[in-house]
């Protein structure tokens, strides 16, 4: 399968404050919290068939978050902050990319509690450099347990319709520098690289599995995802559901495609859109 997406960090000030918004506003269905203990954060998941989001703040900072980066980020600012690349084997797909010259850790055990309803399992990590990922840090993840197994079919139903990630933008300062290295990563050069003309700036555009992965200058923040695209069943059953819960939007085009924004400011400092595109 090669490696794929796995999940999207969203990292919040307050997990339960900003649940409830994704839940009760924007339309997701969340899963009961978790915890990763010795890691001082918890969590709660926005499972999708294949991938997901994972809402995720820090629980008892004493225990040692397992990034400081995420503090650093949660100085200033919570929003959308990295992306976990999934693998089928992170073994043999950490030595892959170590052999393309990047530096990659080594498989580390991480371990979510099981409380309050929420399963407990655990998975294999390796970290890939910070510097050979320009606009995002990320690591290559193995689940014991597909999400599929972990949690039941409702869990991937959502009131605004949406069933994938399908999309993330990293801001980066030289978007042709940045798809050369994350080209070393990806073992594939980029599909296009092109002029946005709306916005003034560039983009390379990679594919990871079924992800369309975006190098974009010109944003706002340089050095986390600045954007996550999210597939529907239809985008008039999302704009009802946002429009009748209060939820500031604006329409576009993608290629082509409409495509409606939610802005950071009603989603926890992420900027969301949505698409029905394939």
């Amino acid at each position: 399968m090669g490696l794929h997406l796995d999940h999207v960090l969203i990292a919040v000030h307050d997990l339960n404050r900003s649940a409830q918004t994704y839940a009760e506003k924007l339309g997701f269905t969340l899963t009961p919290e978790g915890s990763h203990p010795g890691r001082g954060t918890h969590n709660r998941l926005i499972v999708f068939g294949s991938n997901y989001l994972e809402l995720i703040a820090v629980r008892d900072s004493s225990e040692g978050v397992f990034r400081q980066s995420m503090v650093d980020m949660l100085k200033h600012r919570e929003g959308l902050y990295m992306f976990a690349m999934g693998s089928g084997d992170v073994v043999q797909d950490a030595e892959a990319i170590r052999e393309r010259g990047v530096e990659v850790g080594e498989p580390a055990l991480g371990k979510r509690d099981a409380q309050g309803g929420a399963p407990g399992y655990t998975w294999e990590a390796a970290p890939v450099a910070t510097e050979a990922t320009p606009g995002s840090e990320t690591f290559v993840i193995q689940h014991h347990v597909p999400i599929s197994k972990r949690y039941p079919k409702e869990a991937t139903q959502h009131a605004n319709g949406a069933t994938a990630v399908t999309g993330i933008a990293l801001g980066v300062a030289d978007v042709r520098k940045a798809a050369e290295a994350w080209e070393r990563v990806l073992g594939q050069p980029p599909v296009s690289v092109e002029e946005r003309a709306a916005e003034s700036g560039h983009r390379a555009r990679f594919r990871l599995g079924d992800l369309s992965l975006d190098l974009v200058d010109g944003a706002d923040y340089v050095g986390i995802p600045v954007a996550l695209t999210l597939r529907v069943e239809r985008l008039q059953k999302t704009e009802s559901w946002l429009r009748e819960h209060g939820v500031m939007f604006v329409r576009g085009r993608d290629e082509s495609e409409p495509v409606i924004a939610v802005p950071p400011q009603d989603a926890h400092g992420a900027t969301l859109r949505f698409t029905a595109a394939g």
